[in-house]
């Protein structure tokens, strides 16, 4: 018995190649969505990597940083230097680096700065420090 249709020809290499790194790169994009959207502002005070003194930072910030990894100037986990270039972007775009030397920073993290925006490492002790501001008489 013959076939009287002819079985299509196996995508070249190269299609295949293609569309296996257009999958990986939405994987890519797609994991470090997720990881991002649980995490939060990390509350220990980050140099900028900008302005220099004799090797260490002038400006103090405060980072956006995805749940699982780090990603600093200087410093980094292993799952933080993978995902590097998205955390610049989401840093950049998304979830702006906040200088504790900016005028506006007092008032941000005071009132507008909500826990549900807190890295998860540090909300229990945010939350206890909010409590405790908010449970002192006001200064006059």
């Amino acid at each position: 018995m013959t076939l009287s249709k002819k079985l299509p020809a196996p995508p070249k290499p190269s299609k295949r190649f293609a569309v296996g790194l257009s999958l990986a790169f939405v994987a890519y994009v797609f994991i470090y969505a997720l990881n991002s959207s649980l995490g939060g502002y990390w509350l220990d005070i980050e140099p900028d990597g900008r302005r220099y003194a004799k090797e260490f930072s002038v400006s103090p910030e405060i980072r956006w940083q995805p749940r699982i990894g780090y990603s600093g100037w200087h410093e980094g986990d292993f799952v933080g230097w993978i995902f590097h270039p998205l955390v610049a972007l989401d840093q950049k775009y998304w979830h702006p680096t906040k200088d504790e030397m900016d005028s506006t920073y007092e008032k941000w993290f005071d009132s507008e700065l909500k826990v549900s925006q807190v890295h998860p490492k540090f909300r229990a002790r945010f939350e206890a420090a909010r409590l405790k501001k908010m449970s002192q008489p006001p200064s006059p």
